[in-house]
């Protein structure tokens, strides 16, 4: 009998110590069981090592490793340096995945050996009521999330107009992880899209999954639903102009579709500026040097004459 491949689930964790027992029982409840679970702790402060110490008593299965504070995406990063799986769940110590996701995703894989990245639906619940489940983070019914079955221009369609997927609906082989490495550390917030586009760009293979046993369930705290907005569009404007450098090496692509895929990038810039000089006034002059740094003078002074123009239409109706 074929020995099942190792899975390896990191989990990054920060002062998380009262929920991460759910996340940890969740993955031990799996059907799948040939999993490793690789905790890294980032700088908490709470009773989260005692939680965790614990856990590596009961099943040698759990793995603990302890860093100074340095962020989400290097938790990430030194969880893929210590594992030593063949495929790679993602799960922020806070969130749940279903007890047959990673083994309906290995299944998907056997299937189809194209596969570089097995996705599936996700769900919102508040606090710690799973009963009640939403299909996007406002907590609204709308299925929010493309179905791709596809690389290179079909994954970054989707990719260049917004982010696919949250980061525990994904099981990545160890062969993309190979082609990209790391989650990027510069960025402190949409990190999970800048990895997803990296995959793409490297023409890695994404398949939606479609089963109803399979997902990923994302506990929605107070402050998720007033996250830092300002934060973010910094953040996005700095993958867009990624974007623009990642698509001048993209191949296999035909020129009709790297301009087709340039101009929707190029809109979205000039929308986030847009909205960002809104945000600042029209007088924030040490914002508008960062901005005409992250996304050039031309890009800036379009997005700035667009702004006033709005607000002129605004003052006039």
């Amino acid at each position: 009998m074929l020995k099942e491949p190792l899975i390896s689930v990191i989990v990054p964790t920060y002062n998380y110590g009262n929920y991460i027992n759910f996340t940890l029982d969740c993955v031990l409840s799996q059907h799948y069981k040939n999993i490793e679970v690789i905790v890294v702790d980032d700088g908490s402060t709470d009773n989260t090592a005692q939680v965790l110490n614990n856990y590596c008593q009961k099943d040698d299965r759990i793995k603990y490793f302890y860093q100074e504070n340095r962020g989400l995406s290097s938790a990430r990063n030194l969880g893929l340096e210590k594992s030593k799986g063949d495929f790679i769940q993602f799960l922020d110590s806070d969130d749940l995945i279903s007890d047959f996701k990673l083994s309906l995703q290995i299944e998907a894989f056997r299937e189809d050996p194209r596969i570089h990245i097995s996705y599936t639906k996700c769900f919102y619940f508040i606090g710690e009521n799973t009963d009640v489940l939403f299909a996007g983070l406002n907590l609204s019914n709308e299925d929010w999330m493309p179905k791709i079955c596809g690389q290179g221009i079909d994954a970054l369609k989707e990719l260049v107009i917004s982010n696919i997927m949250p980061v525990n609906s994904a099981l990545i082989s160890r062969r993309m992880i190979t082609l990209v490495h790391s989650f990027n550390e510069d960025f402190k917030s949409l990190e999970d899209w800048d990895f997803w586009l990296r995959c793409a760009f490297k023409n890695g293979f994404f398949k939606y999954l479609s089963n109803d046993k399979a997902y990923g369930l994302i506990r929605v705290h107070e402050n998720s639903m007033s996250q830092n907005r300002s934060r973010m569009y910094d953040y996005e404007i700095k993958l867009r102009q990624d974007i623009e450098t990642y698509l001048t090496e993209i191949r296999p692509a035909t020129q009709k579709d790297i301009d087709r895929l340039r101009k929707i990038n190029n809109k979205k810039i000039k929308n986030l500026l847009s909205i960002i000089i809104a945000n600042a006034g029209p007088f924030d002059f040490d914002k508008f040097k960062q901005l005409i740094k992250d996304s050039g003078f031309y890009m800036f002074f379009k997005s700035y004459i667009k702004f006033i123009n709005d607000k002129r239409k605004i003052g006039s109706s």
